[in-house]
């Protein structure tokens, strides 16, 4: 098994553009960061409009087929004995 880190992307992510040239994640939550596209989560119910964007020019992040850990940053992961 092979394991990677999806790196955070650039601004660009937060915006509903075609010319994305960032590669990675970001959080979109346009009621906290007023950077980010409204209409980017428009589709979300109105209490959840927030997501985890997956942006890569070629498609390809996360990898087609793969597995993608979503985890707080300090968050223990181990399992309980």
């Amino acid at each position: 098994m092979n394991l990677c880190v999806i790196k955070e992307a650039g601004p660009t992510c937060l915006q509903n553009t075609d010319d994305q040239t960032d590669v990675g994640w970001c959080y979109v939550d346009p009621a906290n960061d007023p950077t980010a596209s409204s209409v980017l989560v428009e589709k979300c119910p109105a209490n959840e409009r927030r997501i985890l964007r997956f942006v890569d020019p070629h498609g390809n992040t996360p990898i087609h087929g793969g597995t993608v850990l979503i985890a707080c940053l300090g968050a223990d992961l181990s399992e309980e004995p």
